[in-house]
């Protein structure tokens, strides 16, 4: 029974301590607490602040502190592993503080409204700073950081800091660690360190150097944002990741160099790093982001290697003093609004390996004055090339693309909006088909290229052209679409290839220049209004010519020579009204109402029949030349 007695009292003794234990208990100048949730048994401190009842008359630590590593916490010998949240709050005497490596977390407060604190030295063990631990440290000027792997975020920096070393403990330099800490300079990162966290020296305007390690593999998002007095960076061979808006807004960032180990350059890494003048991106890269160079005013020259295949939207907005843009043979995307801007480029290259070009990719592009398009292209974006006035030449060799380029109605979604064409149009060897509508009213086109691959002219593709004078249609051409040259104004020359059978209906209906027209041998039909309101003076009908429909020349009343070779054309060419002739109505191919005037027609040495009313009531007629190869005159 005594026995049992005994062991209670005991027990009881042993809560007793326990409970005390967590009570504030000074040792020295300084108060100390077993942390919430832990046992005596583990001999472990936090620094705190006194018992409420006392704290008016607390005697704040002033001058150097040195927080000890261990301490004899009632009797025992205790490590000190954190300082308490408001621990030394308002301690506006001291000047220098000193924290163990034992030390792994700061509480939230723990240092605040410490005005007079000049110096600090963070010891390897912390992992963890609460918010606004150093808040309120207004004259800290000197820092010694060693906190081996600090995480989270960890705001203790100051304005007034000047003075940072980075000890070679640190593995980590955590979230916003040093963000506006405006006072400091230069800043130097050791080898030990392999990761920069996020924002973790943004907003320092007075940085003006700062030295990478080669032991940093990442630079978090936002790193370096806005320290607008940094003039160069080295970003050394051990880093494969830029975050996003890592150096975004570094205003007098004008040299910057990025190893080949670099794999991922984040979304504004670099913009509005208006002093930037030269950029080299890695092969090691295979993307772009989206913004990652956006509004870098001060580039020229810009060579994207063939690693990457994505160029993300907006990467070089507003770059405009861009002159000089090389594209890899790997890319395959070019996101919306990537160059969008970009006043300053001259010839432009769309690689064949490209399919994509996202909406406004190139908008604003003014200065842009030749123009590549490769053969890969499968979609434009809208007003992919809005606003890119200055083309003077364009080889278009996009052969699976199968859309309009231009347009007539003053849409901004129009991939060539505010654009009129080049002045020269190249077809190149990989387009076999011309899409309909492909340049439609590109007024600026004079002259028009075709490759000997081409083989089919769609509708409409060069409708109302008005700045082309001469076409030359390959043999190789087997197709033109209908209305493929319609109101053409100023086309005043057309050669027809040999490989083309028929001319399809409104083909060059309005071209009002054209005063000589000569319909070749292989030409075997002319479809209705072929020719109608052209300036045709001389026509001459070639041999192969079989069917002409109704009104294929109406509305030509300058027509003053015409010479008819077609041999086995039985068409009543002329008429004074519509027609019932081969059991239906008819419009003769040179129309009712506006009759030709002509004076002078010569028969062809292929003609051996001139069919019935073939020139009919033509009173206008002053001479008549007919070859000898006539036999019969119906």
């Amino acid at each position: 029974m005594k026995k049992i007695l005994f062991t209670i009292l005991l027990l009881a003794a042993s809560v007793e301590l326990y409970a005390g234990a967590h009570d504030p208990y000074k040792v020295g100048s300084l108060w100390y607490m077993i942390p919430n949730n832990h046992l005596f048994s583990e001999r472990i401190v936090i620094v705190t602040t006194p018992a409420y009842q006392t704290y008016g008359t607390y005697a704040r630590p002033t001058g150097d502190l040195v927080i000890p590593e261990t301490v004899m916490f009632q009797g025992y010998q205790c490590t000190v592993v954190g300082i308490d949240a408001y621990a030394f709050r308002d301690c506006y005497g001291l000047h220098s503080v000193s924290i163990p490596n034992s030390v792994t977390s700061i509480g939230a407060l723990a240092f605040n409204g410490c005005s007079g604190l000049d110096s600090l030295y963070i010891g390897c063990g912390v992992s963890s700073v609460a918010s606004n631990a150093f808040s309120g440290c207004t004259n800290l000027r000197a820092m010694y950081f060693n906190a081996q792997n600090c995480i989270g975020y960890c705001a203790i920096g100051s304005a007034t800091l000047n003075n940072l070393i980075i000890g070679d403990s640190v593995r980590n330099i955590p979230d916003n660690v040093f963000s506006y800490c405006t006072g400091l300079n230069e800043i130097i990162i050791p080898n030990g360190v392999t990761n920069i966290g996020n924002h973790a020296f943004a907003g320092c305007t007075g940085l003006t150097s700062v030295t990478i390690g080669n032991g940093v593999t990442t630079i978090g998002n936002y790193a370096f944002q806005n320290c607008t007095g940094l003039t160069s960076v080295t970003i050394p061979n051990s880093v494969t990741t830029i975050g996003d808006g890592a150096f975004d807004g570094c205003t007098n960032l004008d040299s910057l160099h990025i190893s080949n180990s670099v794999r991922s350059i984040g979304s504004s890494a670099f913009s509005g790093c208006t002093s930037l003048t030269r950029i080299i991106i890695p092969d090691s890269v295979n993307s772009i982001d989206n913004n990652t160079f956006e509004n870098c005013v001060g580039l020229h020259k810009i060579i994207i290697p063939n690693a990457v295949t994505s160029i993300g939207s907006y990467a070089f907005y507003h770059c405009s003093n861009i002159d000089t843009v090389y594209l890899g043979s790997g890319l395959i995307t070019i996101g919306e609004s990537s160059f969008e801007g970009c006043s300053s480029i001259g010839g432009l290259i769309i690689p064949d390996n490209v399919t994509n070009i996202g909406n406004r990719a190139f908008w604003g592009c003014s200065g842009i004055d030749s123009l590549y398009l490769g053969n890969g292209l499968s979609n434009l974006g809208q007003g992919a090339f809005g606003l890119c006035t200055g083309i003077k030449y364009m080889y278009y060799n996009a052969g699976i693309y199968t859309n309009p380029l231009f347009a007539s109605s003053n849409n901004t979604n129009n991939i060539f909006y505010g654009s009129k064409g080049p002045k020269t149009l190249e077809i190149g060897d990989d387009v076999t088909s011309i899409p309909s509508h492909c340049f439609s009213h590109c007024d600026s086109i004079k002259s028009i290229i075709f490759s000997s691959s081409l083989t089919a002219i769609g509708p409409y593709a060069f409708e109302n052209c008005n700045g082309i004078t001469s076409i030359t249609i390959p043999n190789s051409v087997d197709s033109i679409g209908a209305g493929a040259f319609y109101y053409c104004g100023e086309l005043a020359n057309i050669n027809f290839g040999n490989g083309l059978t028929t001319i399809s209906s409104n083909s060059f209906t309005g071209c009002a220049s054209l005063k000589k027209l000569i319909i070749p041998n292989n030409i075997t039909k002319i479809e209705g209004a072929a020719f109608t309101a052209c300036g045709i003076d001389s026509l001459y009908i070639g041999s192969g010519v079989k069917t002409i429909e109704s009104n294929a020349f109406s509305g030509n009343t300058g027509l003053k020579y015409l010479y008819y070779n077609a041999k086995n054309c039985h068409t009543a060419l002329f008429g004074m009204n519509t027609q019932y002739y081969n059991s239906s109505y008819y419009t003769p191919p040179f129309g009712s109402a506006e009759t030709p005037y002509f004076t002078k027609l010569e028969i062809g040495d292929s003609v051996d029949t001139i069919p019935m009313e073939a020139f009919y009531n033509r009173n206008s007629l002053r001479t008549v030349i007919v070859s000898n190869s006539v036999s019969v005159i119906q």
